[in-house]
């Protein structure tokens, strides 16, 4: 993909298809967004390719626009209007 080519980020196989998958179930933006995060997790781990587990961190700490609205519409209460 272009755009791993551009930013210098190796990816295992199984981390590229799961990024696919993550992009269909919120958005191909979010799915991009999540590369560079991903890229400093692995690097934190002293590895040169972002595996799996890394995209699934950086998931963890980075909504998607969906995820995001559902959380505040959950937590509603708790803001103040």
């Amino acid at each position: 993909p272009f755009f791993l080519k551009v930013e210098s980020i190796e990816m295992e196989d199984e981390s590229l298809s799961f990024l696919g998958d993550l992009g269909m179930e919120s958005s191909l933006r979010h799915a991009v967004q999540l590369l560079t995060p991903s890229q400093v997790i692995a690097a934190t781990k002293d590895k040169n390719k972002v595996g799996k587990d890394d995209i699934e961190e950086a998931n963890l700490l980075f909504c998607d626009a969906k995820r995001s609205a559902k959380v505040l519409q959950e937590q509603s209460d708790k803001f103040i209007t």
